[in-house]
């Protein structure tokens, strides 16, 4: 198993649908085994995943769909052809929040299959705000700031700093 979690990206956007981005409420799962006991997958939630051969690199997101839009397409893109792809998608008629699982506590099997066997993960993420806002954090610091100077020369708003609760430093943080 390789060393993984260098980077997580952490896209703050604005409220623009009427499915709103995981807010600061309080998770009903506690995690995956316990989510899959009471959710339908296929009816309420989605597990997509594309790891091309010899993949380095995974872009995921655990808040897909309509739990923290666009992070699915944004991961999906990001990915391409080239870098493994996971997303799990929220897809009920209405209240996804209630399938966000904290990072810390994400442990749906197949996304930990592929975050440990890449060399690096890059986890999307949004969340409710009134001003465009990309936050680069994760426990690969050096990365962490070649992505923001990357993301800021390609004209993104990127913060200085990244508040604690969101900076992707902790050691169980899967994405």
């Amino acid at each position: 198993m390789r060393e993984t979690v260098a980077a997580g990206l952490l896209l703050l956007l604005p409220l623009t649908t009427p499915h709103p981005a995981h807010a600061t409420v309080a998770d009903v799962y506690p995690d995956y085994p316990t989510l899959a006991k009471t959710e339908v997958e296929g009816q309420d939630y989605l597990r997509l995943q594309r790891v091309p051969k010899g993949a380095a690199v995974a872009h995921i997101a655990v808040h897909g769909g309509a739990i923290e839009p666009p992070t699915t397409q944004l991961a999906d893109h990001a990915a391409g052809r080239t870098y493994a792809f996971y997303s799990f998608v929220g897809i009920k008629p209405d209240g996804n929040s209630r399938l966000h699982i904290t990072s810390t506590n994400f442990d749906e099997p197949r996304a930990l299959k592929l975050v440990g066997a890449v060399d690096y993960t890059v986890s999307w993420h949004a969340a409710a705000g009134s001003t465009v806002t990309t936050y680069v954090g994760g426990r690969d610091t050096k990365l962490a700031a070649e992505v923001a100077a990357s993301l800021r020369e390609a004209g993104f708003a990127v913060a200085e700093t990244v508040p604690d609760r969101i900076n992707g430093t902790s050691p169980r943080n899967l994405g």
